[in-house]
Parts: C-alpha cells; sequence; structure tokens
C-alpha cells in the first residue's frame, strides 16, 4: 500500500525521521563478484518469515488480482474520502479517493510508467526514483522479490513500534534512498514501514503503520494502514472488503491524454 503518496497525498511532507543506528550482525555475500550485493542474515529471516506467516510463496504468487474498498480520513483537511484500490501480479496498479470537499485523486502505475492525476494539482508524471519505488511496490507479490530488488538488505537490531518489540530492516534498491521496516518479533507480521520519496527536489519520509491483519483467501492482509508525516498530518486508511483474483477493467490503467501530453 503504495504506494500511497503521490496524487492525493501531492501536500506531502518534509523529512520524517532520524535514521536507525546500525547494529553489528553477520553477513553473506550474495554475489561474490560483486561487494555491492550484501544481505544479513538475520534480516533475510525476517523477510523470509513474514512471506511465510502471512500465506507463504506460493500463495502470493498465484496472486492475479486485489480490490480493496474503504475509506481513507485525511487529518489536514478534515475530510472522509471513499478508496477504491485496484491491484495486480504486475506494474498496474490503481488508487483512487474520492470525496466531495477535494474531488476524484488518482495515483496509478501501469507497465514501465506512473503517474497521479486530480482535480486540484493536475496531471502529473512519475520519473527517475520516484517512478522506480512506485513500480518496485505496485507488484502483489512484491514482498516474496525482495532478493531481486534490493543488492543491499541489513539489520538494524530491534526497536519497539508502538510498544511491541520488533525487528529492523534496512533495504536499499539500486537507485533511490535505502527504507526501513519493522516487523514484530512474536508474529512476524509488518508493523511499520519508513520509506523516502522525491517530491519536487526534496527527500520525504513518510511512516506508514499496518494493523489488523485478516485472512483473505489465505493471505493475512492489513486492514488499517495509518500514513504519518513529519506535521503530524495523517491518513488513516480502513479497508471494508478486500477481494482476490477479481476481474479488473484493464481500461482503468490507460494513460489519460492529460498524462500523455506530458510524455511528449
Amino acid at each position: 500500500m503504495s504506494p500511497l503518496i503521490n496524487s492525493f497525498a501531492g501536500r506531502l511532507f518534509t523529512v520524517l525521521f532520524a535514521a536507525v543506528a546500525s547494529s553489528t550482525s553477520s553477513r553473506a555475500t550474495v554475489a561474490a563478484s560483486d561487494d555491492q550485493f550484501v544481505v544479513d542474515e538475520e534480516a533475510a529471516k525476517a523477510l523470509d518469515r513474514f512471506v511465510d506467516v502471512t500465506g507463504g510463496q506460493d500463495a502470493y504468487r498465484n496472486l492475479k488480482s486485489r480490490v480493496s474498498r474503504g475509506t481513507v480520513y485525511h487529518s489536514t483537511e478534515n475530510a472522509l474520502a471513499l478508496l477504491d484500490v485496484y491491484e495486480t501480479n504486475s506494474t498496474s496498479r490503481l488508487w483512487r479517493s474520492r470525496c466531495e470537499m477535494l474531488g476524484e485523486e488518482r495515483e496509478t502505475s501501469a507497465g514501465t510508467q506512473a503517474w497521479n492525476h486530480s482535480l486540484a494539482a493536475g496531471p502529473r508524471l512519475q520519473r527517475d526514483t520516484a517512478l522506480d519505488s512506485l513500480l518496485r511496490h505496485a507488484p502483489l507479490d512484491s514482498p516474496t522479490r525482495w532478493r531481486d530488488q534490493y543488492p543491499r538488505v541489513e539489520s538494524l537490531g530491534t526497536e519497539d513500534v508502538d510498544g511491541t518489540p520488533c525487528h529492523v530492516v534496512r533495504l536499499t534498491p539500486p537507485t533511490g534512498e535505502a527504507e526501513t521496516r519493522f516487523f514484530s518479533v512474536e508474529t512476524g507480521l509488518l508493523l511499520r514501514a519508513d520509506r523516502p520519496f522525491p517530491v519536487e527536489g526534496n527527500l520525504i519520509l513518510v511512516r506508514f503503520l499496518y494493523d489488523d491483519y485478516r485472512e483473505v483467501d489465505g493471505i493475512l492482509v492489513p486492514h488499517r494502514v495509518n500514513e504519518r508525516q513529519a506535521d503530524l498530518k495523517e491518513r488513516r486508511m480502513v479497508f471494508e472488503s478486500i477481494e482476490h483474483d477479481v476481474p479488473i477493467d484493464p481500461e482503468l490503467f490507460e494513460i489519460p491524454w492529460q498524462v500523455q501530453e506530458l510524455m511528449e
């Protein structure tokens, strides 16, 4: 969940969090021919455990689609919006927010492109590391792909998230800044993710908190996601309905003419 940061988050954030201090741990070289590719053994265990406890690799890779419906509360505008999310096991994904006060806002990715579009901010094409990040997180089975997506994966020890001890893992992609994930020591579930995004020349860090995991067709999915920002802005998302392997109209992912003009 995205992946949640762009068109209807165009009013975003300043850098929120200090870096977590790195702890000493054993490392195993992933590719002996390239010192850049390093994986920490404890970090690998946490990432693989999350996949296992939420359903397993086969369950993720067999997913064809996911349609989620719920509400999102914007604390800044004190506004409640309807939220629809359409996801596939490719890079095709759409987040659509509809609110009387804010209008309709969309964040879409498909193929090798990603864009957002709203009545308030107009169209915007994602580029460079922002584009890379969106496409990396888009597929439904992205939790199983970390070995292919991140050449450097490190354990940063443990830290509490709202009173729950968590394994802290830092993942560095080939381009852009590292993100940090927090997995419950007890359950193995992902409780928090800190992701930096480049927005208009600034590096923005947003914190996602995941809660209310429920089983949907054999996969545990969080039904509450909070997005917290530096100045205490917050978006709270609650999903009332999540369905897997339902048909999705391909036209939802078509590039609108307003965005096509930006590509010319």
